[in-house]
């Protein structure tokens, strides 16, 4: 489960940021739909775009962030 707080996830919905789920690495240019992009870090297809993680329930937003 990716875990980022509101103002994250209005930062990436607003400048088409996606998230990897192996990895947690973060993407540009990605869709809020996006599913299965390659991920530059770790090189899995695993990138989703935030909407689409939290609608599957992939995505927990937090109040604050963890260490």
């Amino acid at each position: 489960m990716i875990k980022i707080t509101f103002e994250q996830y209005q930062e990436y919905e607003n400048s088409y940021i996606g998230l990897c789920r192996a990895c947690e690495a973060e993407r540009d240019v990605c869709e809020p739909d996006a599913e299965y992009y390659l991920c530059e870090e770790c090189g899995e297809e695993e990138v989703f775009g935030v909407p689409q993680l939290l609608i599957m329930g992939e995505l927990e937003i937090i109040d604050e962030p963890e260490d």
